[in-house]
């Protein structure tokens, strides 16, 4: 079962963001000791973390060791914050005030974006010409969904525009 969950890289993606979690919290709680300071120590997190973060990710989720993909991926990171920070201000402004409930409503949309943001333009695979859209498209499905068919591509036709 553990292998099985461990072939899927989007699954390998949630668990190493539970880790990098832990990691940036027990790094905020070691710098505000250290510092007394929090607003310093959210800023040392961050920078240890992201560096965290990007050896998780680039190692475990997406095997990658290419050490000069730190500059996309602080870019990335940069991207999906400011898109989560814009999506709180968001559901605040559709009544959902309360923090935790809209980091809550936030957290696999945001889970999903930066896999798909940091695969794409961080860790992105290279598809020779030789293979096909369709197996591409069919590799993310997987991805995303394992063990689960709900876009399926056998039976189904061809719906013409012509009438």
């Amino acid at each position: 079962m553990i292998k099985k969950i461990l072939n899927h890289q989007f699954l390998r993606f949630l668990l190493t963001g539970g880790l990098n979690t832990a990691f940036g919290y027990m790094a905020f709680s070691v710098f505000t000791y250290l510092t007394g300071n929090p607003s310093i120590s959210v800023i040392l997190a961050n920078i240890v973390g992201v560096l965290f973060n990007f050896k998780t990710y680039g190692s475990f989720v997406f095997k990658s060791k290419d050490n000069s993909k730190i500059y996309r991926f602080c870019g990335a990171y940069l991207f999906i914050t400011t898109v989560q920070i814009l999506s709180l201000k968001g559901l605040a402004n559709f009544g959902i005030t309360n923090p935790y409930l809209a980091g809550a409503i936030l957290t696999l949309p945001m889970a999903a974006l930066s896999f798909i943001h940091i695969r794409k333009f961080v860790f992105h695979e290279i598809f020779s010409k030789s293979q096909s859209l369709n197996n591409r498209s069919q590799d993310f499905k997987t991805e995303f969904w394992p063990d689960f068919d709900i876009f399926p591509t056998k039976g189904c036709k061809k719906v013409s525009g012509k009438k």
